[in-house]
């Protein structure tokens, strides 16, 4: 293992599922989702994501939650939706 990590030049494995959020990879199709998705939380509206299992639903909203994070702490005024900051809490419980 140490060597596959070595020859690429990671410090970890690439398909954990314990990525940190500023970890994750946002592929060119999916940028503007993402901040559509910011926009629309930060102006306290409705957002239903759905679609088909493994194309990445809970990796895109992941990286909405890392920028909501993100402007939150660079902005004095920005919050962040209490549903981001629980995101990690729910799953853990979830069936």
């Amino acid at each position: 293992m140490a060597s596959f990590l070595t020859h690429f030049g990671l410090s970890r494995h690439p398909f954990d599922k314990d990525l940190l959020d500023a970890d994750l990879w946002l592929p060119p199709s999916k940028g503007d989702l993402v901040e559509e998705a910011v926009e629309a939380l930060r102006s306290r509206e409705s957002l239903l994501l759905f679609g088909e299992c493994g194309v990445g639903k809970t990796c895109t909203l992941r990286l909405v939650r890392h920028r909501l994070a993100a402007t939150a702490s660079a902005s004095p005024t920005a919050t962040t939706p209490s549903w981001a900051a629980a995101t990690s809490t729910a799953r853990s419980v979830a069936p």
